[in-house]
């Protein structure tokens, strides 16, 4: 957030409230990996956050192992449409308003089982302290 990463960078589900200002008002991480309550506490979690804060979600590693219908649902209920039980190891992010379903509030959500899921916002994206790209050509015309 503003160039501070905020994550837990835990395994599993790692989820940031944000308040409308800009304001990170709680983090966690939930080891849908290993631990059969994370669902459980995942869910709890989400159902305690202000209906106008953005929920930003990252999946880091694994989260798939342990992952009950009682957070899949919590994740639709915020407006995720990815069910990563059977996915091991696949690449998820979520960013969203806990009231999006009742006020039309786009949300944006990426999903991989391969690759990096990843989202931007209207920038570019490079404004972190580190920053990698892939490229798939790469030409050099006129020596510049």
């Amino acid at each position: 957030m503003n160039g501070v990463d905020v994550s837990p960078n835990k395994r599993g589900f790692n989820v940031a409230i944000i308040a409308e200002d800009g304001t990170v008002l709680d983090t966690a991480a939930f080891d849908t990996f290993a631990d059969p309550a994370a669902s459980h506490a995942l869910a709890e979690f989400l159902a305690a956050a202000p209906d106008d804060a953005l929920i930003a979600i990252a999946v880091k590693d694994e989260a798939s192992m342990q992952l009950t219908q009682e957070g899949v649902d919590a994740l639709k209920a915020i407006g995720g449409t990815v069910d990563l039980r059977g996915q091991f190891r696949a690449s998820y992010v979520l960013a969203t308003e806990k009231r999006w379903r009742t006020e039309n509030i786009p949300n944006v959500e990426e999903f991989s089982p391969l690759n990096p899921a990843v989202i931007a916002g209207d920038g570019l994206g490079i404004t972190e302290p580190n920053f990698a790209a892939k490229f798939y050509r790469l030409e050099i015309v006129n020596g510049e």
